[in-house]
């Protein structure tokens, strides 16, 4: 889980560079509408590549706090993805 805040900006360029959809390799996800019902609504989530901590999962000492909030380091995830990846 993250210890740091990832500003609204990033979210919202990040939102804009993956188009709303999954960026695990292969899945390509729409995260704002419910393939069945249509109904639209946020289902993403954001997950650092290296964790915003060094004790989080892929952690590093040295490059953790510096790249916690940067939009290189955080991709956005369908819910099945983002558990694959926390697990890692």
């Amino acid at each position: 889980m993250s210890v740091s805040s990832i500003p609204q900006d990033v979210k919202t360029r990040l939102w804009g560079k993956a188009a709303g959809r999954c960026q695990y390799r292969g899945c390509n996800k729409p995260l704002w509408v419910d393939e069945l019902t249509k109904a639209e609504f946020n289902s993403s989530y954001l997950a650092h590549i290296i964790a915003d901590s060094p004790k989080g999962p892929r952690g590093d000492i040295e490059l953790s706090k510096k790249l916690a909030k940067e939009i290189s380091n955080i991709m956005l995830l369908c819910d099945v993805h983002h558990r694959l990846i926390d697990k890692k």
